[in-house]
């Protein structure tokens, strides 16, 4: 990477007032938002697509020199005890981009009967990251604005902010905070998506999470608890979605040792917990549901070459409503890094996990996943890759109905430059199921260009 400017460090003149309320507002900010690194993961930072590329890697606008322009100082031209001294905001580096992109399918709104159309999107985005020794912090935000040649009833607005970093309590200890607020469309073709007669549902999803990591003398205890708060929007026809609003608390603990250098057995507990904001809902049906499981695995990140993280255990999961059935099933979850050549890198992913739904009868929506990709280096700054990924979602009812969804994309990256990056792609997507009507195809091609400081 490139070296990075010199931090002013020293005595602050007084023109320089807005540069300590910012420094002051970011310095409070920390104690609200900080998240911690996840496992070391060195096959990750030599993959194909996670290896550093210097030269098409923007660097950033560091907030002491854009502070310096802003209330027009030369610090060239200033005595060393009168240079600008912004604090904790002059630490931080502004990353700006922007993203085009125009898309074509062949079936918008993913049904049998299919309707083609063009999409355009613009997503301006940033990410502000603090540049410390210990301890971060990084703001992020973006907003997507979709639009259709044809349909424009599918043109949405969507984005997102969040806040999250590391505090590092001890070199061996951190906590990890995140706060994130997003707005998402339901995918067309979903199990909840009521089809081309509505309007897209627009739904807000706010989200916290916290917990501290501990690794000292071959031990180590990972605890995440994260809560999201739901909340549906009802296009017209759709009044019924007030009843899908929720909250959904999932926390998780890993206790593990490390029975050889990088490599950590571990045993973990899980528990989701779904409770609805308005219930029964208007059918009479209460779709709360308590689950938890248990799971044995380990990590292994003890080489450049392969890195792996894979548990396996089993599920209890017991519906509020009496009308439904509680079960039982086997859970896992698995990723496989494997860089088989210097120019080529395979993932494996596998998981499966509960997600909440509004279909009539069903208590829950068990989710099977399931993806493997792989990246190759066409040249230093030409990258292709190429995935399959499946999905299942078996809705929990009497009858047990599965919908079996099957992608692939493939996706080239052209590096331009370290402010440019030209992206194509290609999908085709198909979704086979016990319940005949919602069985669909489609084909999207599409190319963008991204622009970043």
């Amino acid at each position: 990477m490139r070296a990075r400017p010199h931090r002013r460090t020293v005595a602050t003149a007084d023109p320089l007032r807005a540069g300590r309320l910012a420094s002051a507002g970011l310095t409070l900010l920390l104690a609200l938002a900080t998240a911690g690194p996840a496992a070391t993961q060195l096959a990750r930072s030599e993959s194909v697509d996670g290896r550093p590329r210097p030269e098409f890697t923007a660097d950033g606008i560091p907030l002491d020199r854009l502070f310096d322009r802003m209330i027009g100082i030369d610090v060239g031209t200033l005595p060393e005890d009168e240079r600008p001294d912004y604090g904790a905001a002059g630490t931080f580096i502004l990353k700006p981009r922007i993203a085009f992109s125009v898309a074509r399918t062949n079936n918008l709104f993913a049904e049998r009967s299919r309707v083609s159309d063009v999409l355009m999107t613009v997503q301006p985005a940033f990410s502000l990251e603090s540049d410390w020794a210990n301890h971060s912090l990084q703001f992020q935000g973006d907003f997507r604005a979709r639009r259709h040649r044809d349909n424009s009833t599918e043109d949405t607005d969507t984005g997102s902010l969040s806040a999250k970093g590391r505090i590092d309590v001890r070199e061996y200890l951190t906590i990890r905070p995140e706060l994130r607020a997003r707005r998402e469309a339901e995918t067309r073709g979903s199990v909840d998506d009521p089809g081309s007669n509505f309007d897209p549902t627009l739904i807000d999803i706010y989200t916290a999470q916290t917990g501290p990591r501990y690794f000292r003398d071959a031990i180590l205890v990972d605890i995440k608890v994260p809560f999201e708060r739901f909340r549906y929007d009802t296009p017209p026809g759709l009044a019924g979605n007030i009843f899908r609003d929720r909250d959904e608390f999932r926390p998780r603990m890993r206790v593990g040792y490390e029975a050889y250098e990088d490599t950590i057995v571990f045993v973990e507990g899980l528990a989701d917990f779904f409770r609805h904001r308005n219930t029964p809902d208007d059918s009479g049906v209460n779709r709360d549901l308590d689950s938890y499981a248990v799971r044995v695995g380990l990590t292994w990140d003890a080489s450049a070459v392969t890195f792996v993280d894979a548990s396996v255990g089993y599920r209890l999961a017991e519906p509020t409503d009496p009308t439904f059935e509680d079960f039982d099933a086997p859970d896992f979850a698995a990723r496989v890094l494997w860089n088989a050549t210097d120019l080529m890198t395979l993932t494996a992913q596998a998981e499966r996990r509960l997600d909440a739904t509004s279909r009539g009868g069903v208590s829950i929506n068990q989710q099977t996943r399931a993806r493997l990709k792989a990246d190759y280096e066409v040249l230093y700054n030409v990258i292709a890759s190429a995935e399959y990924a499946f999905l299942r979602d078996d809705l929990k009812s009497s009858d047990n109905p599965d919908e079996d969804t099957h992608t692939v994309t493939l996706k080239g990256r052209w590096l331009i430059n370290e402010y440019f990056v030209g992206r194509l792609d290609f999908r085709w997507r198909t979704k086979v199921s016990d319940n005949t009507p919602s069985e669909f195809s489609e084909n999207r091609i599409g190319f963008g260009l991204d622009a970043q400081l």
